[in-house]
């Protein structure tokens, strides 16, 4: 029979033993593997209207960029996301009232004083007509213009977020992360992207090369230092990061399907290192234009569908 002492003991030992291996895990280093995205959770959101890329697929692009108007032939520049930014945002106004003249054709968070907004729901001069003048004949612009006047008006006043979210600045606009392929190294042909996005490496590649585009609006001489990669698409806190080169002109469709210049890569050998069964890896580049601070791209605000194109993972 155990005496009543010897329980005493057991138990002080199990009570000590249990809270000698509580504080170890207090202190244990964070695992990177905890943050593991689940397969099924990498879901694609709804583009919201009121952003850059909705106002750019719904109205900018099939609307204002017709042949002959806003293609590029003179500003604004409808053709692309970052063309219908950068020629709207804090720009000047070329075409204005002759009394009481706005400043900016888009004024971040000030719809009202915005000239886009004035020239899609007035004619200023009297002889120069409501936007657009005119559509194809496949357009719902007169069918859902006022849902998108709202929406252009709600973009304006929350500041004119970019593709990735960030409010606009009037000292020079951030960079822009433009696209992402990965290939084998050495090859010069992407591997392909599944539904949700994300890139599809075989399991049989030996080396892979990370691609990226990335541009300025102000020309600045742009520095890319740091690509990490993590296994959460919101969670860089454990991220492997790694030194970025810049390469040559290598054209590779972008985002958005366009023929971008791809001049930064890092080459990643033996990348099943990485690879972990199942699981999803985000890319996130940090930037430099040399005025703005450093900036994160994609970044904490960027939809969860575009952080989705960012991303790539191992299949047999």
């Amino acid at each position: 029979m155990i005496s009543l002492r010897k329980i005493t003991v057991i138990i002080g030992i199990t009570g000590l033993l249990a809270t000698l291996i509580q504080c170890q895990g207090d202190n244990l280093p964070p695992n990177p593997y905890d943050a593991i995205q689940d397969p099924d959770d990498l879901s694609n959101d709804s583009i919201p209207l009121a952003s850059l890329e909705g106002l750019q697929t719904k109205v900018f692009g099939p609307t204002c960029a017709n042949s002959g108007c806003h293609d590029g032939t003179f500003e604004p520049d409808f053709r692309t996301a970052e063309a219908s930014y950068n020629s709207l945002v804090y720009q000047p106004i070329i075409k204005n009232y002759v009394s009481n003249p706005l400043t900016y054709r888009t004024l971040p968070f000030d719809a009202s004083n915005s000239m886009i907004i004035r020239r899609l729901t007035e004619d200023i001069d009297g002889i120069s007509g409501i936007m657009p003048l005119a559509t194809e004949p496949d357009s719902d612009w007169e069918i859902n213009k006022e849902s998108y006047i709202a929406a252009l008006n709600e973009w304006i006043n929350a500041g004119c977020p970019d593709l990735f979210g960030n409010v606009a600045s009037t000292t020079d606009f951030i960079p822009q992360l433009k696209g992402f392929q990965v290939t084998a190294t050495g090859s010069t042909v992407p591997f392909p992207r599944s539904e949700n996005f994300s890139i599809q490496v075989p399991s049989s590649t030996t080396s892979i090369d990370l691609w990226f585009a990335l541009s300025d609006a102000s020309g600045n001489s742009l520095i890319v230092d740091s690509l990490f990669l993590s296994y959460s698409r919101d969670d860089y806190s454990n991220s492997f990061r790694y030194a970025v080169q810049s390469t040559g002109s290598t054209p590779y469709l972008d985002y958005y399907g366009n023929s971008s210049i791809y001049n930064y890569k890092v080459t990643i050998p033996s990348p099943d290192q990485i690879f972990l069964e199942n699981a999803f890896v985000f890319a996130q580049v940090r930037a430099n234009d040399g005025v703005n601070l450093p900036v994160l791209l994609p970044g904490p605000v960027t939809l969860p569908h575009i952080k989705n194109y960012y991303s790539f993972r191992c299949i047999n």
